[in-house]
């Protein structure tokens, strides 16, 4: 908790350092939900996605 507080503070300040990272959020989502599948089948949960029109996404990462 104290690391996040911090982490907060330097944000707040601008003093943390970001970058731009490319990242096809589709495929992220995709191998997120294929490990849950089987637990989900498992509880008679049928779990469906359409990511078809999922654009380009970019996510900041802090260094």
């Amino acid at each position: 908790m104290v690391d996040d507080l911090y982490e907060l503070a330097l944000s707040d300040i601008g003093a943390m350092k970001y970058q731009m990272v490319d990242l096809n959020l589709g495929d992220v989502l995709k191998e997120t939900l294929e490990g849950y599948k089987e637990r989900y089948q498992k509880s008679g949960i049928e779990l469906s996605t359409n990511l078809k029109n999922l654009l380009q996404s970019w996510v900041i990462a802090k260094d």
